[in-house]
């Protein structure tokens, strides 16, 4: 039987594989071997070229390159193709030979860039690629060189290569010890990444407002705005203008001068508060400048991650209606845990996002129709479910700066567009460095270079999907499942780790005294207060476990007056965190927040759970209920037996406490 290795990538429906190697064959592949094809078949890349391009297997169709060409295009000594050659070896590896899960194609570049920066340290130290490998000091002189974020890389390459068989790959793996001070780089460079600062509620609350201003100072002049730049760019003089250089170039300057005398006062005001001016590409500039405004918004009300909004299509909103009530999802796209290919998800978001939407729609159609010009195999009519919203301005450009390809999505950075913040006071105070400080208090904020006092807080998108989580479990009304299933994230412990400091974060949702989430804020300590003098304090049954224990304690032994003082003191327990009550289907439970102990419908975990109060008439009504259930059960089956072991807990329990 002849063993075939298929390249370990995870492969987009439709794409076209390469070429499978075989073990018949030599471990290491012809030059003619095809690394990549086009959709139809085409051959786009071998292993002879010095450019590996794995653009078709990207899921998102981002160009992914994988390139070899470490030296320019100058010509290479036999030394420089030596590396270059031992560094194709090393992808062949990790997409062919390795064994494992497939890679997603972004995986492969950091490979890829973690080799050339090898590449190149092994030139200037004048040694093979195959002896720093083998060398435990060259490999950590690299580290120190390089940069600790290639330490992981490093570690995981060695590791998989150290698995295979030195004689059939040809590179020898320093041993396991000598990565001990390479883990301490890779462990120091990790701690070095602090998390994604939230923004100070202050910061928080003029941005958003900003964003709506923006939003509606736009829509003011956005009929005009766009006929004026429309009819620049459709200006068969200015696009002649373009190609034939200075041939022309009197007339496009005469149409600029033409646009500065027939712009409103309105417009000219709109630009000149944002530092823009009356010219064609100011006009493009603040059509880049709204689209990021929109995209912003909905970060901040969604949660979703950069990409998952860029790649967004234009009919992505969507409107849900339960038990009465209206909701709004944004649907899109997540490459997270699914090997670099998009899946389908939704985001849920604020009605107020249906205004932005519905902006950015309509500059998706201004754009998709000046695109068309570039690519006449476009549709006439703008397909709502290919199209993506945020369609990149790029296409109001000639030249190079225009994408090469169809429906390619607005790539900017947040940092370069403060703009769209205009009239918001975004300087940092020192009551917002003192709120960071009590939501983190072992971090030195006053000492990171971005956070002085009196500059401009460096937003973010990603800051955003750190914001929501924090304010929304400090209001007390998200939980950390629920932002996991919000964000996405693979684990709660992910959702807990982007709501650290909730805590001690402010409750920002208290701002509005009239909004149904701080009547539920204020009245839920007294409720929960009311609930532990009913079932507990002054509650006449029979009562077991850990959490009676404490009421007799430290509640009934400090002497309960009336239930008006007994309010006011639990309330204050509540409050401060010191006492904590909810109903259970055996009693009650004192721990603060959703129960992790109990799984599924079990009610054994209660029975020993050290927060836990057992209430003998509930657990009285459970028996019964459970020896009806046993009842009904097969005899002999596996379920049968796991119930009638609950059942013989309960009653072993009743007995030891109850009698």
């Amino acid at each position: 039987m002849v063993s075939i290795y298929k390249a370990k990538i995870e492969l987009p429906m439709g794409s076209c594989p390469p070429d499978t190697a075989s073990a018949t064959q030599k471990f290491y592949p012809p030059e003619n071997f095809v690394v990549s094809r086009q959709k139809n078949g085409e051959v786009l890349s071998i292993f002879r070229e010095n450019k590996w391009d794995l653009s078709p297997y990207n899921g998102r169709g981002e160009s992914s390159v994988i390139s070899f060409a470490y030296w320019g295009r100058r010509h290479y000594d036999e030394r420089m193709k030596a590396i270059i050659l031992a560094a194709k070896k090393l992808m062949f590896i990790l997409i062919w030979r390795r064994s494992g899960a497939p890679y997603a194609v972004s995986t492969l570049c950091i490979y890829g860039r973690l080799i050339g920066a090898m590449a190149e340290y092994c030139y200037k130290s004048r040694i093979t690629i195959e002896q720093f490998l083998s060398d435990k000091t060259r490999a950590l002189w690299f580290i120190r060189c390089a940069g600790g974020s290639y330490a992981k890389t490093l570690l995981s390459l060695a590791s998989m290569l150290r698995r295979m068989r030195a004689e059939m790959t040809g590179f020898q793996i320093f041993s396991v010890k000598a990565e001990i001070p390479i883990r301490k780089i890779a462990k120091a460079n990790q701690s070095k990444n602090l998390q994604t600062a939230p923004i100070p509620t202050r910061i928080y609350e003029e941005a958003l407002t900003a964003l709506v201003n923006e939003l509606s100072d736009f829509e003011a002049v956005e009929t005009e705005l766009l006929s004026r730049l429309e009819t620049l760019l459709t200006d068969p003089r200015s696009r002649r203008s373009r190609v034939l250089g200075h041939m022309a170039s009197s007339a496009y300057h005469e149409r600029q001068k033409q646009l500065q005398g027939v712009v409103s006062k309105e417009l000219r005001g709109y630009l000149a508060d944002r530092g823009l001016g009356v010219h064609t590409y100011d006009l493009m500039s603040a059509i880049t400048c709204i689209q990021v405004t929109c995209k912003t918004f909905l970060h901040a009300f969604s949660g979703a991650r950069n990409k998952e909004l860029a790649y967004a299509k234009y009919n992505c909103l969507k409107t849900v209606v339960l038990d009465g009530l209206k909701y709004y999802l944004i649907v899109s796209t997540m490459t997270k845990s699914n090997g670099g290919i998009p899946k389908g998800a939704y985001w849920v978001t604020c009605r107020e996002s249906e205004r932005f939407v519905k902006c950015a729609q309509r500059i998706c159609k201004f754009i998709y129709k000046i695109s068309r010009s570039y690519f006449p195999k476009l549709p006439k009519k703008l397909n709502g479910n290919e199209t993506l919203l945020f369609l990149s301005s790029g296409y109001l450009y000639r030249g190079r700066r225009a994408p090469k390809r169809p429906n390619r999505p607005l790539v900017v950075r947040l940092s370069r567009h403060w703009k769209i913040f205009h009239g918001a006071d975004l300087r940092i105070r020192d009551d917002d460095l003192k709120e960071l400080e009590e939501i983190d208090q072992f971090r030195a904020w006053r000492k990171e270079p971005q956070f002085k006092m009196g500059a401009t807080w460096p937003m973010r998108w990603n800051q955003f999907r750190r914001s929501l989580p924090l304010y929304g479990k400090a209001s007390g009304l998200v939980s950390s499942t629920t932002i996991r299933r919000m964000l996405k994230h693979v684990s709660a412990g992910l959702a807990e780790f982007y709501s650290n400091g909730s805590a001690s974060a402010r409750d920002i949702l208290k701002m509005d005294g009239q909004h149904m989430c701080g009547v539920y804020q204020e009245s839920q300590p007294t409720a929960e207060a009311l609930h532990f003098l009913r079932d507990l304090v002054h509650s006449r049954e029979e009562w077991a476990g850990p959490l009676a224990a404490f009421v007799d304690r430290h509640v009934r032994s400090q002497g309960v007056g009336t239930i008006v003082d007994s309010l006011q003191f639990i309330e204050q327990q509540v409050a401060l965190g010191q006492i904590a009550y909810q109903e259970t289907s055996l009693g009650g439970c004192g721990k603060p927040g959703p129960c992790d102990k109990r799984a599924m419908r079990s009610y054994i975990s209660c029975i020993d759970c050290p927060r836990a109060g057992i209430k003998k008439s509930k657990l009285d009504a459970v028996i019964e209920r459970q020896i009806i259930f046993v009842e009904r059960l097969t005899p002999g089956t596996m379920e049968r037996s796991a119930e009638e072991e609950d059942l013989r807990a309960l009653k072993e329990y009743r007995v030891r406490k109850f009698g």
